[in-house]
Formats: structure tokens, sequence, C-alpha cells
């Protein structure tokens, strides 16, 4: 047992030695290893071009993304007491709601002055919004915001985690610029990353916040599966999207001061989620 516990202390020093390292190769693997891995074993399976193969393809990369993000929480047992427990759900509803209450009346403004429209929402639909949704906050929330609170968890550094995963969740959709074909949509996919950003801000001080992971995954599989049944419409204006991009930002500073007022709360809640570490906050 002595042995077992050495291992276990060493394993986790070297993980938070490197945590910032780590966290990077985390979102880089977990960006494209559920998608590949699903993708090639869906078109093994059920060939290509086929529904079946579809649906299989989105089914193992939620699945993928599940087991990884259990392998992670298994790693650090018994000082990480994970992401996945239903504590803190009622509270991240309050933290949800501003921004539930902006996108539904913004969505539904736009639907009624014809600048989007409402079609049927398939099964399919949903699984392509439940794969990102679930498949991305294990991967920047659940994993790289869980590990690097286990180095800057203490006041006045939890804020570290939020900025650089939100950074990075932006960036990674600049990898759409080698689909885009003209300076629009250059321009389009550049106020995509803004807009990633700030809405992983969001995501990440819900998370920090509440230590829950659903509320996260559930705001994003429902943003995400929106954009499948409300389309944009020809008579859609650009100014729409400067709206959308302009709220959302207010939404995230919003919540990055309430985050500010609670960083004693925040601290307390992965300290005790981390309970067992032995780490020392200040370096």
């Amino acid at each position: 047992m002595e042995k077992q516990d050495k291992w276990i202390i060493k394993r986790h020093v070297i993980a938070d030695k490197f945590s910032l390292i780590l966290a990077l190769v985390l979102m880089l693997i977990m960006i494209y290893l559920p998608n590949v891995a699903g993708s090639e074993i869906a078109t093994l399976i059920f060939g290509q071009d086929s529904d079946v193969a579809m649906y299989a393809y989105l089914i193992l990369a939620i699945v993928i993304s599940l087991v990884a993000l259990l392998i992670f929480e298994r790693w650090f047992y018994p000082e990480y007491k994970g992401s996945l427990k239903p504590s803190g759900i009622g509270y991240s509803l309050k933290l949800c709601l501003p921004v539930i209450v902006f996108w539904v009346v913004w969505m539904a403004i736009q639907v009624m002055v014809g600048f989007i429209k409402v079609v049927p929402l398939t099964p399919m639909d949903f699984l392509k919004g439940l794969r990102p949704g679930f498949g991305e906050e294990a991967a920047f929330r659940g994993m790289a915001v869980a590990l690097l609170l286990r180095r800057y968890r203490g006041e006045k550094r939890n804020w570290i985690p939020i900025l650089l995963t939100s950074l990075f969740f932006g960036v990674t959709h600049l990898t759409n610029l080698s689909a885009a074909a003209s300076s629009l949509e250059v321009l389009q996919t550049v106020v995509q990353t803004v807009f990633a950003s700030f809405f992983g801000m969001i995501f990440a001080v819900i998370f920090t916040l509440s230590g829950s992971l659903w509320p996260t995954v559930i705001l994003h599989t429902a943003y995400d599966t929106a954009t499948f049944c409300l389309l944009h419409t020809e008579s859609s204006p650009d100014w729409v999207t400067f709206v959308s991009v302009a709220g959302t930002a207010v939404l995230a500073i919003i919540l990055m001061v309430v985050f500010y007022r609670k960083q004693d709360e925040a601290t307390a809640l992965w300290d005790d989620k981390w309970s067992g570490t032995g780490l020392i906050n200040d370096e």
C-alpha cells in the first residue's frame, strides 16, 4: 500500500509540474481523437456515405470522449472528485440564466423579423450538436480547466485556467481558415474565433464556479443544436452577427465579474475537489 501511495504521489507531482503542457496536449488530442477514431471505426464497419455510418460516427465520438474523461478522472483517483456529479447544477443554472435568456430572446426576435427560419430538428442534428457539446466540454472544461485548477486554484490565480482554455478554444476555430475561399470567409472565421473565445469563457466560468460539467454540456449542446434548426435567410444583415458576438462578449464579461466576486467560493470548491493532493498554490 505504501508503495502504491508513493507511485500516486510521484505520478501526480509530474502531472502538476507540467500541467500547462499536459493541458495543451489533452486539448489537442481531444479535438481530434474522438472524431478521427469514431469516423474510422464507423467507416470500417458500415462503409462510407451512409446515414448508418454517420449515426455510428457521432455516437462513437461521444462515447470516446466520455471514456477519455473517465480515464482522466480515474488517473487522479482518489484525490479528484470528478466533474460528472450532479452537485452544483442548481447554482450553475442561475449562472446560465442570463445566457439562456439572451439567446432565446435574440433568436426569437430574428425568427419574427425573418432573419432566420426554423427547420425540423432530426435525431442526427441532435447528435451533431451533442458531439461537440459533450466532446469539447469534456476536453476543454472537464480535463483542461480541471487540471489547471489543480495548480492554479488559489485565490487570484484561478482565472488563469479560464483565460488560457478560452483563448485556446477560440484559436482552434482558426483551423476553418483552411476551407476559406474568399476574404469574406476569412473574416467570418476570425469573427467565429472571437465569438468562440467569449463563449468558451462563459463555459469555463460556469464550470469553475459550479464544479459540474453537465450545465455547460447542456448549454453547449443546446446552442450547437439550434444552429441546425435555425438557419439564416438571405435577408439576414451583417449587423446580426455583430449583435450576437457583442452580446456574448458582454455576457462573458458579466460572468467574469461574478467570478471575481466569488473567487473565495471557487477556491474552496476546488480545494475540496482536489483534496488530498497536498499541493501548495504559491510557487
